[in-house]
């Protein structure tokens, strides 16, 4: 789908949203999908959801929604539903339902200002901002401009390609050995803590992290530099 035809498609379904918000669990699930496809893409994505189809074996507030192995954006992504209401102290969230959806995002995102050769070491003059809809790639953080310079192309690119971390090495963010910081988010609150990375990571990539006071392994989603968001 070209990027005027998805923008479109974009206006078109924000507006089916609001006139079916009236249905307390349908807009349940939708903030809940759309927050997940948030704290992966970034927190100033326009999100827009087509042909929602769910179930739900609870009437819950508190929503969750974890996307399938290898969603993309554009494509039709199935979602676990997971919920604080229905968990315990042991297991916290406890799956509610499942869910189906198209997912339509616009969002800021860094491409090739110039076709560029494979092997380029990629420098600021090869870069362009754009804000504009993004089609049929991963459901996963975009690399920023600052992840990007320095970085080397891994195959040739075409100018206004949307860069990703797919065609580009970038440094990691976060390397094996290193202390960092932890945030662990939960309903109504979020904790900070430290942790050893047991693995490289680039911005959104999952990696192993150690408790060194427990020696529990974690799992965390990079955020930034030294920085990890817990996510099991």
């Amino acid at each position: 789908m070209c990027a005027a035809a998805l923008l479109g498609a974009l206006a078109g379904v924000a507006a089916a949203q609001a006139d079916t918000a009236g249905g307390s669990m349908d807009a349940t699930v939708r903030r809940a999908i759309t927050a997940a496809v948030r704290s992966r893409i970034g927190s100033d994505a326009d999100v827009a959801l087509s042909g929602l189809s769910f179930q739900t074996t609870a009437a819950v507030s508190d929503l969750v929604a974890d996307p399938e192995p290898g969603a993309r954006i554009g494509r039709r992504v199935r979602f676990t539903l997971q919920s604080a209401d229905a968990g315990t102290a042991i297991q916290p969230y406890r799956q509610v339902g499942t869910a189906s959806v198209t997912i339509l995002v616009v969002a800021p995102h860094v491409e090739a200002a110039r076709a560029i050769p494979r092997g380029t070491v990629l420098q600021a003059a090869d870069l362009q901002l754009s804000q504009s809809a993004i089609d049929d790639l991963p459901l996963a953080a975009l690399p920023i401009e600052q992840d990007l310079t320095g970085a080397r192309a891994v195959r040739d690119l075409r100018s206004g390609e949307v860069l990703t971390s797919a065609l580009v090495a970038i440094p990691p963010l976060v390397r094996t050995g290193d202390s960092v910081i932890v945030h662990v988010r939960f309903p109504g609150g979020e904790v900070m803590g430290r942790a050893t990375a047991s693995q490289n990571g680039t911005r959104g990539e999952l990696i192993r992290l150690v408790n060194p006071s427990s020696g529990h392994a974690l799992q965390g989603r990079v955020v930034g530099p030294d920085e990890v968001e817990v996510v099991r």
